[in-house]
């Protein structure tokens, strides 16, 4: 019974890792973003955030982070037509 506990909260703590994660991208989006500002916002250390990106989102932090801008800038492009 403990052992699920402890899944469960180990659980929720990444997920709300990956959530503060897209949140300091989406807001710092056009600035230089640095995985250790990053993983000092969120209060867990950078290889932390590196697991837990590859195992939840399949995806590498700078490939996600890469991604986000492409689509920001794809946004931008279609709504400046």
């Amino acid at each position: 019974m403990e052992q699920k506990q402890k899944r469960r909260k180990s659980t929720a703590r990444k997920t709300g890792t990956i959530e503060k994660v897209e949140e300091y991208v989406c807001k710092h989006l056009a600035e230089q973003v640095s995985l250790h500002a990053v993983a000092e916002y969120c209060g867990v250390s950078v290889s932390t955030i590196t697991q837990t990106f590859q195992k939840r989102q399949n995806t590498t932090f700078h490939r996600y982070l890469t991604q986000q801008r492409m689509k920001a800038a794809d946004e931008l492009i279609r709504t400046e037509m």
